[in-house]
């Protein structure tokens, strides 16, 4: 099962520490805003900001720089709150400035304190493709509660969407923590609120209820609840525990120089409850370099951990590179690699199953071929067989009397067989000793200068997005490459996008030929059949930016080595353009064939009034894509 990536990197910035807070109000006043100049007020100071009323003792608790609005541009954003003689705080607020106009908006909440206040998460909460700011405070004692506000600051109009309390059947729901979690690995984020189940006396403890909520129809609602024994307060919550920051967990081993490489959620034992994945190492210097990489999952129903006791694994860049099927068993594995270093540095990798009672590693840094562990510049994976389970591709550059001559490659694919990853077959192919003809996946890198023979490309072009996918109908794997021309001085703005297949059975290079699609935030948003034709077709997806940005989009078909745009950004209706804020590939009528599910925001008179919501399903037919129906959902 693969990982959805979840809106972007943006829409996981995430750094809870201690949850907390008292006992929630709703807001009593409306969400304001102004154009002032940005506040340079120090954490634990006083603060003043033109524009925003304070006290002489309200201070500056917390400040985070992060694009809200998706725009390219990183707004400040600043917790503040009235300090009391007790460690505590009221009037907990949250105000932001925007980088891109220096407009100061203020969340203007209303009645809320507490210990330990912090800007817990920044994510999407409510789908509308901006980030919402989650703040959390601790009420205190031993049987203390945390509360939190959440508020949406799209089109520069704050919005409180958690301004209260969380019910669950209609009675005020407490909790003592409270975390974002991304339950369908969607990119919007759910709530999960854990609390002690006591018996007659508060001392004695019956168990522990989790209750999931999802925010619907204007409010969070419960939409699951779980009770279990097992106490879920053992282990730290995933939100807790920062990436690149000092790592800790009660039963793993560490060291004064252990620190949290990357983190993530997915379900890797097969029981249905979303597990925590932690990658870990020792980090030596800032040059990026890595010792004792291991990794250690955090059940997501027991609460135990099942450490991978990885020893002597080191080097550069350390990634979760993969969460899929490997074994054959069901369940998904975890590949994590690293980067050798050098202008011809290798890729080392572990694959390890959690299916059982302990971790147990399928790959162990390199694969062996003829009886001899095999070096190989890239490692990836890829499913051969379309059955769901992934197979081991290694790529070898071969190299001239100069490393810097490259006469060709050579390709090995491994399969899981008898308890082994063993050689399929290996496919050489030459060049002609500057720029490659053809290559797999793993010969660029995301981020990366692009360069391909018959691709016209500039020096600004950077490789976006990969993926490996039969996508010219052959049966056989091709590599899917998503380029565009990137400038610094843009901010985020990508230029002459376009996609470039290269066929994995003959190696023959495919011009998408795109022209003047440009956008942020580019990406392969889904590979799937949209026409019928048992072909499956490439589509990519940009944001135009603003605050009423929208999500435009292509749709092409490279059946039998062809090109075959079949949407070409907008979809049309009535001759005009339909603009939609999102676009999602969706089998709405589960025959195997996608449509488009597409949404947008119905405004008033004013861009900050939102009268409800419009939901479109596009779908292919005779030769474009067609709005087939239409829902309209207005705002309470």
């Amino acid at each position: 099962m693969k990982i959805k990536k979840t809106l972007s990197v943006a829409l996981c910035v995430a750094a809870v520490a201690t949850f907390s807070s008292q006992a929630m109000a709703s807001p009593v006043a409306t969400p304001t805003s102004s154009t002032v100049a940005a506040s340079t007020n120090q954490v634990g100071q006083k603060f003043t900001l033109a524009g925003v009323q304070t006290n002489a003792n309200t201070v500056l608790m917390a400040t985070r720089t992060v694009d809200l609005d998706l725009d390219g541009v990183k707004d400040t954003l600043y917790l503040i709150g009235d300090k009391n003689e007790s460690p505590d705080f009221s009037n907990i607020n949250i105000i932001v400035v925007n980088g891109k106009t220096n407009k100061v908006l203020n969340a203007a909440i209303k009645d809320f304190g507490g210990f330990n206040a912090k800007i817990s998460y920044v994510s999407d909460f409510n789908n509308d493709h901006a980030l919402d700011v989650m703040i959390t405070a601790y009420s205190g004692g031993n049987n203390g509660s945390t509360n939190a506000r959440i508020v949406t600051f799209k089109n520069a109009a704050p919005s409180i969407i958690l301004g209260g309390d969380l019910k669950v059947k209609g009675e005020r729901a407490l909790f003592q923590t409270l975390e974002a979690v991304d339950v369908d690995n969607d990119g919007v984020n759910e709530l999960l609120g854990i609390r002690t189940i006591h018996g007659e006396a508060t001392s004695v403890v019956k168990g522990y209820e989790k209750v999931w909520f999802a925010f619907k129809d204007g409010e969070f609602k419960s939409i699951k609840t779980e009770t279990t024994k097992e106490d879920p307060y053992k282990q730290p919550a995933l939100g807790e525990l920062t990436v690149g920051q000092p790592f800790a967990l009660q039963g793993v081993k560490t060291t004064d120089k252990t620190v949290l490489i990357r983190k993530q959620v997915n379900d890797v034992n097969k029981d249905g409850a979303q597990d925590k994945i932690y990658l870990i190492g020792d980090k030596a210097d800032e040059l990026g370099y890595v010792s004792n990489i291991n990794l250690v999952v955090v059940d997501g129903k027991t609460n135990t951990v099942k450490n991978a006791n990885i020893s002597g694994f080191d080097g550069y860049k350390p990634e979760i590179q993969w969460i899929g099927d490997f074994n054959g068993d069901k369940a998904n594995d975890v590949m994590f690699t690293a980067y050798s270093g050098g202008n011809n540095g290798t890729t080392d990798a572990y694959i390890v199953s959690f299916a059982g009672d302990k971790a147990q590693s399928l790959l162990s840094v390199k694969p062996v071929v003829g009886g001899k562990p095999a070096f190989f510049n890239t490692l990836e994976q890829v499913d051969l067989n379309k059955d769901g389970v992934y197979d081991l591709v290694g790529t070898k550059r071969l190299h001239g009397d100069a490393t810097a001559t490259i006469l060709g490659e050579e390709k090995t694919t491994f399969t899981f067989k008898d308890g082994a990853f063993k050689v399929v077959n290996t496919i050489t192919t030459k060049t002609d000793g500057k720029t490659p003809t053809a290559a797999t996946t793993g010969a660029f890198t995301v981020g990366k200068r692009f360069e391909l023979k018959q691709i016209p490309t500039t020096a600004k072009t950077i490789l976006l997005a990969k993926q490996q996918m039969d996508v010219s109908g052959n049966g056989v794997a091709d590599d899917v490459f998503l380029i565009g021309n990137k400038d610094a001085a843009n901010g985020g703005l990508v230029t002459d996008i376009n996609i470039v297949v290269v066929e994995g059975k003959t190696k023959k290079v495919i011009n998408g030929n795109i022209k003047g699609f440009m956008g942020y935030q580019p990406k392969i948003s889904f590979i799937g059949d949209f026409n019928g034709d048992k072909s499956k077709d490439v589509m990519i997806s940009v944001y135009s930016g603003g605050n009423s940005g929208s999500t435009n989009a292509y749709v092409v078909s490279f059946k039998d080595s062809g090109v075959k745009i079949l949407l070409n950004e907008y979809v049309k209706v009535n001759g005009k353009r339909s603009l939609y804020n999102t676009m999602l590939a969706s089998d709405v009528d589960k025959n195997g064939v996608y449509e488009i599910v597409a949404k947008k925001t119905i405004h008033g008179e004013a861009t900050s009034v939102v009268k409800g919501e419009e939901t479109a399903v596009l779908a292919y037919k005779n030769g474009a894509f067609q709005v087939r129906s239409t829902t309209v959902k207005k705002s309470k």
